[in-house]
């Protein structure tokens, strides 16, 4: 890794990128950014109060802009939206401009976060009304998994890990300065 590198927290929504992010960039004395809450702070709307007004379109034209200007600063640990894998620029902006790390929790424990999760409904939004939370997620974890894994570095499994667990996991893999292109990047279980 070099010193000049932006660490990017990916992941499904419940992953942990924004509880595990504050820790890791505290560990390594880098400044700390979330997408969500820098989204929040640009529209001055919650995430679901900006959907509901303007749509999903415009909230990933937004959230591709904001990833944009943080991709131009250095040395930071940024947590992204779940979704932002979604854009083929995004996408290529992370690998360009820092180290991607992939939260990766299972199905159930992603559905088990968010149930449990009494702000997350306000902060981001459904993204479907016709279906049940479960079915949404799997069929939301099977399009973007592919995604997740073109992008990382690495990826980390989160179920049954504390955040400073997962933090030191991620140390570990810094540390070790391991970047494997394609697809024999490293799967830290």
């Amino acid at each position: 890794m070099e010193a000049a590198d932006n660490i990017y927290l990916v992941g499904y929504r419940g992953s942990g990128k924004s509880t595990v992010g504050r820790l890791l960039a505290a560990g390594l004395g880098r400044p700390f950014l979330d997408a969500d809450e820098l989204f929040a702070a640009r529209t001055g709307q919650t995430i679901a109060a900006f959907v509901r007004e303007r749509g999903w379109d415009d909230f990933r034209r937004l959230e591709s802009v904001i990833l944009e200007d943080v991709s131009r600063r250095r040395q930071l640990v940024l947590a992204t939206g779940g979704g932002v894998v979604l854009k083929a620029e995004n996408r290529a902006r992370l690998r360009d401009t820092g180290i991607v790390i992939w939260l990766q929790a299972s199905l159930e424990e992603t559905v088990k976060r968010l149930l449990a999760d009494p702000v997350g409904p306000e902060q981001r939004p459904r993204l479907s009304r016709d279906r049940g939370p479960a079915v949404e997620i799997e069929q939301n974890l099977k399009e973007r998994e592919p995604l997740y894994r073109e992008v990382a570095d690495t990826a980390i499994a989160v179920d049954h890990r504390t955040p400073e667990q997962v933090v030191a996991a991620i140390r570990k893999f810094l540390d070790s300065s391991i970047q494997v292109a394609g697809p024999e990047k490293e799967i830290c279980s």
